[in-house]
């Protein structure tokens, strides 16, 4: 940049939607990089939130929690969370979104009458499609005008969760018109389905596992819509789309079973969140009523609470309505490694010990 006053003016690099980049981030790598020399995009970022190249820089990213948890503190001078809509909140947005208010009031009640629907609408996305489906039944993507290098309509999505749920929504459907399971990529998937036709609680299990293989979060939501779309009341709105199945309840409970398991083996903090989220999908609620019945008894200290129990408590303060001001440690019987790993997501301003 020949001529630029770089003694006056800083350079601002803006990354936004860093977990949609898929970029392979290695922060303990020890790789410099010469800026006149070619390297790789991900060589570049690194160095530059590291500071080894062009210290004097400012950073912005954005992202999910799952991938910006992969940097370090020590790089990182602030953190903003855009943590949604409270149920209040969500309500205010569909009266003010919509003019006629007897509509809106309709909207809402509908909106309530499907607990995962209300708690994705802590998304204000969410509510945007939401409204704009309720109100005008149009489908739900944006098109872009024909260029002059190309001819015809695009369609693209307006947002990454809807095409999260459409991902979700096909690979249900393919395993629900012929069993097949389009997340076993194995190469004698085929050829063993001769002699063991796929269960859906091979589809589950497959997109659990892959869920918290990935280390930026891009599949929680989608293994979220995976799951709810396998209960026999959520495909009632998809009639004429799906195909006719009979209840599996029998893998319904294995599922449960197994994301119970992987929630025991100490997940990280959003990957035990998510999967606590996966289980309201399921309608399943007895790990988070056993730490209410816990925390209503005043026994909470008395035990040593094993992983599960410490991420179900950290999930019943989250979705609790009221705010925290101060968080009481030394109520509660802990280890280091545990309560402790999961109290930075409850954002509260005070902890005691």
């Amino acid at each position: 940049m020949e001529g630029f006053d770089f003694e006056n003016y800083k350079v601002l690099f803006i990354f936004d939607g860093l977990d949609e980049s898929r970029l392979p981030l290695e922060f303990d790598s020890k790789n410099l990089c010469v800026g006149t020399e070619p390297t790789s995009v991900s060589t570049l970022l690194l160095n530059l939130i590291k500071g080894n190249l062009l210290p004097s820089a400012l950073i912005w990213i954005t992202s999910r929690p799952a991938a910006s948890s992969q940097i370090h503190p020590d790089w990182i001078d602030q953190v903003t969370e855009v943590r949604g809509f409270k149920d209040p909140q969500k309500e205010e947005y569909f009266r003010k979104r919509i003019g006629d208010q007897n509509l809106a009031e309709r909207m809402i009640s509908h909106v309530k009458s499907s607990r995962s629907l209300y708690i994705m609408c802590h998304i204000p996305i969410f509510c945007w499609i939401v409204a704009s489906v309720l109100e005008t039944m149009l489908e739900i993507f944006k098109v872009d005008v024909a260029s002059k290098l190309r001819e015809g309509k695009v369609f693209s999505f307006i947002h990454l969760s809807v095409q999260e749920y459409m991902a979700a929504l096909y690979v249900f459907y393919s395993f629900s018109t012929n069993h097949t399971n389009l997340l076993d990529q194995r190469p004698m998937r085929k050829f063993t389905r001769l002699f063991k036709p796929t269960e859906l609680f091979d589809l589950h299990k497959e997109a659990v596992d892959q869920a918290l293989q990935s280390q930026t979060g891009h599949l929680d939501l989608f293994l979220r819509f995976l799951l709810g779309l396998s209960l026999d009341s959520n495909q009632s709105w998809l009639k004429g789309l799906l195909p006719q199945t009979r209840s599996r309840p029998q893998s319904t409970v294995k599922t449960v079973q197994y994301i119970k398991k992987k929630i025991g083996k100490g997940q990280s903090s959003e990957k035990s969140i998510n999967l606590f989220h996966c289980l309201n999908e399921l309608n399943d609620t007895s790990l988070v009523k056993e730490i209410q019945n816990y925390l209503s008894s005043g026994r909470i200290g008395d035990e040593e609470l094993n992983p599960a129990q410490l991420s179900a408590l950290v999930f019943v303060l989250l979705v609790s309505e009221e705010d925290l001001d101060e968080f009481d440690l030394s109520k509660y019987n802990r280890s280091d490694d545990g309560l402790l790993r999961l109290l930075p997501l409850l954002k509260v301003s005070k902890i005691a010990k």
